[in-house]
C-alpha cells in the first residue's frame, strides 16, 4: 500500500543472485536523498543508496534459500517532502543440485534435485558420462569419452530441445566448469601427441569458442578452475608458475594475479575474498578489506572452507592413530580456537571422503565418499570413479538431510 501524496512506486526488481543481491525499487518521482526507514523480515544486513528515482536495497549477506522477504518502507521522500509507505514482498527460490549418477551396465545419467521438496527429475542419459556442468538457461555442458583403448572425447551442450556437438579448436576435452549464472562454460584441453594443455571460454549461445592464454602470449596449462556466482569473473591457476589469476570475461582487460599460492579454495561474494592454501599447512584469505584478511595454520587439515560472515572454517582433518587413520569433517571457530561441531567421522580404510564443499548459500555441505576399493574406469585421461554416495548435511544442526548414489555434483 501507498500513501497517495507521495512519491509512488512503478517498479521493483531484484538482481543477482542469492549471494550477491540487490533490490532495485523505481518511484515516479526524483527521490530525496534523506535515507528512509527500512526494516526487513527475517532479519539481514543490507546497505541502501537512492539515485534519481531508484532506490537500491543491496544485502550484505547471503539470502536463504525458499525464504518469503518482506520489506518495509517509511519516509520515502520526494524533492517535494512529501513521504510515502511501501511494503514490498519477494520469495526465494529453492536450493538445487545437480549430479552425475554412473551405472556398471547401462547410460549414465544427471539428475537435478529440488532440496526443499526433494523432487528430481533426470536432465540428459548417455553413454559414458566422463563430466558434466550446468549453466545458464538449463544448458548442460558434458564430455563423454570412448570405450575403445584409442581414447576419444566429445563435448556437447544440451538443453530441453536439442543436443550440440562442439569441437574445440585443438585438443581433446579432459574438462568442463560452468555456473548457473553464466552462459559461458570453461574447457580444458589437451593435444594427445604434445601434451600441451589449453583453456578455452565457450559462449553457449553461439557455441563460439576463444582461448585464453599466459602472459607470454602462449597457452595456458590451468588448474582449479572456477566461476564466481557473478557468471562472468573466473579464477584459475597456472600450474607452471603456480600463480592464481582472476579474470573479468566481458572488460577486455588482462587478468589480474593473487600471486603464488598451491590451491584456491573458495571465493566469497560480494568482494569478501579469495581463500587460498599456500603449502606447508598454511592457509590464508586474501581480500580487500583489511579486517577481513587472516592467516589460519593446521597440520591435519587437508581441506578448509571458509563459511561466510562469519569466523567459521569448514575442516576436513586426517588422523593417524595406532588403530588406523581416520577422516573427519568439523567447524572450527577462529575467535574460540575450538572445534564447535562435528559433521561425519569415518575410518579411511572404510571410506575415503573427497569433494567437500558448501552450498552457495552456506545451508548446506555435501561432500563424496566412496570405498577404498570402489571401481574406476581406466581409459581415460583422469580415472573415474563409477561407485559413490553423496552425503548432504545441514550446517546449522549438521544433520543428515540425503544421501544421493552420485560421483559428481554441482550446487545451483
Amino acid at each position: 500500500f501507498h500513501t497517495l501524496q507521495g512519491p509512488r512506486l512503478i517498479s521493483e526488481h531484484r538482481i543477482g543472485v542469492l549471494a550477491n543481491t540487490q533490490i532495485v525499487l523505481s518511484y515516479n518521482a526524483n527521490l530525496d536523498k534523506t535515507a528512509p526507514g527500512i526494516a526487513i523480515e527475517p532479519s539481514i544486513a543490507f546497505s541502501s543508496t537512492i539515485v534519481g528515482q531508484q532506490l537500491t536495497i543491496q544485502f550484505e549477506e547471503a539470502l536463504k534459500t525458499n525464504t518469503s522477504y518482506t520489506i518495509r518502507l517509511s519516509n520515502v521522500q520526494d524533492l517535494r517532502g512529501k513521504r510515502t509507505t511501501d511494503t514490498v514482498r519477494f520469495k526465494t527460490e529453492a536450493q538445487e543440485l545437480a549430479y552425475l549418477r554412473r551405472s556398471t551396465n547401462g547410460p549414465d545419467a544427471i539428475y537435478q534435485k529440488n532440496m526443499a521438496t526433494k523432487n528430481e527429475q533426470k536432465l540428459v542419459e548417455k553413454e559414458r558420462i566422463g563430466s558434466f556442468a550446468a549453466g545458464k538457461d538449463n544448458r548442460i555442458a558434458i564430455i563423454t569419452e570412448s570405450t575403445s583403448p584409442m581414447l576419444e572425447t566429445e563435448l556437447s551442450i544440451t538443453t530441453a530441445e536439442q543436443t550440440t556437438v562442439v569441437q574445440p579448436p585443438l585438443g581433446l576435452a579432459t574438462n568442463i566448469s560452468g555456473i548457473s549464472t553464466s552462459p559461458y562454460f570453461l574447457v580444458t584441453t589437451q593435444e594427445l601427441q604434445t601434451y600441451q594443455n589449453h583453456l578455452y571460454i565457450l559462449d553457449a549461445r553461439n557455441n563460439s569458442f576463444r582461448e585464453l592464454l599466459a602472459s607470454d602470449n602462449k597457452p595456458l596449462d590451468a588448474q582449479f578452475v572456477q566461476f564466481a556466482r557473478d557468471g562472468r569473473t573466473i579464477m584459475y591457476q597456472d600450474v607452471m608458475s603456480k600463480a592464481m589469476y582472476i579474470d573479468d570475461l566481458e572488460d577486455n582487460q588482462p587478468p589480474k594475479t593473487l600471486g603464488v599460492v598451491d590451491r584456491m579454495l573458495r571465493y566469497l561474494p560480494n568482494d569478501g575474498g579469495f581463500f587460498v592454501d599456500s603449502g606447508d599447512g598454511r592457509y590464508k584469505m586474501i581480500s580487500s578489506t583489511p579486517e577481513d584478511s587472516f592467516e589460519f595454520s593446521s597440520a591435519t587439515a587437508t581441506t578448509i572452507l571458509p563459511l561466510m560472515n562469519s569466523d567459521q572454517l569448514l575442516l576436513l582433518n586426517n588422523r593417524y592413530q595406532s588403530s588406523g587413520s581416520q577422516q573427519d569433517i568439523v567447524v572450527f571457530s577462529r575467535t574460540e580456537n575450538k572445534t564447535i561441531q562435528k559433521i561425519s567421522t569415518s575410518a579411511s580404510n572404510e571410506e575415503v571422503v573427497q569433494n567437500l564443499s558448501i552450498s552457495p548459500t552456506d545451508e548446506f555441505i555435501s561432500y563424496i565418499t566412496a570405498s577404498p576399493t570402489a571401481g574406476y574406469d581406466d581409459y581415460r585421461l583422469h580415472p573415474m570413479l563409477r561407485e559413490a554416495s553423496l552425503l548432504i548435511y545441514d550446517s546449522r544442526s549438521s544433520g543428515l538431510l540425503d544421501t544421493i548414489p552420485a560421483t559428481q555434483y554441482q550446487w545451483l
